[in-house]
């Protein structure tokens, strides 16, 4: 009798870093006091312990609902994500924290709208990377929401940011040709850079954290699965847009979204392959049955937030550098057919 072949693979997408590595010097705020016209540091630390405080109530009863007004996209959307993963999952599922620093200087985009808030948070016993955290204000009578936080990878140096008070905006409407190449590329480049995994017409830091992690899990997806289906990863700049601050070099620190998406498709006839782990659980919902059989070609949506330092048109190293990611959040698992 022909014994069909078993295959069980675990995917899990956590951005494993670590602050030992020496000299960290994550962007910080400099001296500038300009941001106090924008929103003054009192302000901020009440909308900063507003949201700190919602978070602690929406993580302890995995309910989004709960994160109130101040909870933009798409942070919102990646919590909610991992609200339903840690439903299923409990406590074989590590939720990544939401690290909000009341005392935190923010950084502004300048006055006109749509603006960008930028902070800084130190190192936190939940996290032990630096996180910059991002605001957004649509208009004058908007609120500020959190719209997204990365970690700043280990190594990572970049300019001080620089609070402006020029018409400039969080979505880069002022002169591009002032940087060494256009902030709005920037994402599309690093989209190209992870599909063909080579450096093109960005120059980025070569092997970047995010990228090498990406990396790694295509080839060991394809790897395990071998001659019993094939494994594609399609990139794309993410819905989310951009936000930026200025450096004090006069250089940009900008954050993109970028998805992607990993099919997985059995070809071998008799061949049994299952996934297992976040995967497993997002498809199933089933804490005791957390798998996915590939009888058919699966799709694993994912999304990540990335930061990147774009130099000044006039900077002897033109090197846009990739100065930290969010842990790639897994926003859906469907079946074809």
């Amino acid at each position: 009798m022909h014994k069909k072949k078993i295959f069980a693979c675990v995917v899990t997408a956590m951005l494993a870093l670590s602050a030992c590595s020496a000299n960290l010097e994550p962007p910080a705020p400099s001296a500038s006091k300009a941001v106090e016209i924008i929103i003054s540091e009192d302000s901020y630390k009440k909308i900063a312990g507003e949201v700190k405080k919602n978070v602690a109530e929406a993580d302890a009863a995995l309910d989004v609902n709960k994160l109130g007004n101040r909870f933009g996209e798409p942070i919102r959307q990646y919590r909610e994500a991992r609200y339903r993963l840690k439903k299923i999952l409990g406590d074989g599922y590590k939720m990544p924290p939401v690290v909000v620093d009341e005392k935190a200087v923010p950084v502004s985009s300048g006055a006109a709208f749509p603006r960008t808030l930028m902070t800084v948070a130190a190192p936190t016993e939940q996290q032990n990377l630096p996180s910059l955290t991002v605001w957004s204000q649509t208009d004058a009578r908007a609120q500020y929401q959190l719209w997204g936080q990365v970690q700043i990878f280990p190594d990572a140096q970049a300019p001080k940011l620089k609070a402006s008070l020029s018409n400039q905006t969080g979505k880069l409407v002022d002169d591009p040709t002032k940087f060494a190449v256009d902030p709005n590329s920037v994402i599309n480049g690093y989209v190209e850079y992870n599909k063909s995994r080579q450096i093109t017409s960005i120059p980025f830091s070569a092997g970047d954290p995010l990228f090498t992690q990406i990396s790694k899990q295509q080839d060991s997806l394809a790897q395990a699965i071998a001659d019993n289906g094939t494994v594609q990863t399609n990139f794309a700049p993410g819905s989310h847009g951009i936000q930026a601050v200025s450096t004090e070099d006069g250089g940009l620190l900008i954050v993109n979204e970028m998805a992607y998406s990993l099919y997985l498709n059995k070809t071998k006839p008799g061949a049994i392959v299952k996934l297992r782990s976040d995967i497993g659980a997002m498809f199933s919902q089933d804490a005791n049955n957390a798998v996915v059989d590939v009888d058919k070609p699966v799709v694993a949506q994912y999304s990540v937030l990335v930061a990147f330092y774009v130099p000044p048109k006039d900077a002897k190293d033109k090197t846009v550098k990739v100065l930290g990611a969010s842990v790639p959040t897994l926003l859906a698992v469907t079946k074809e057919g």
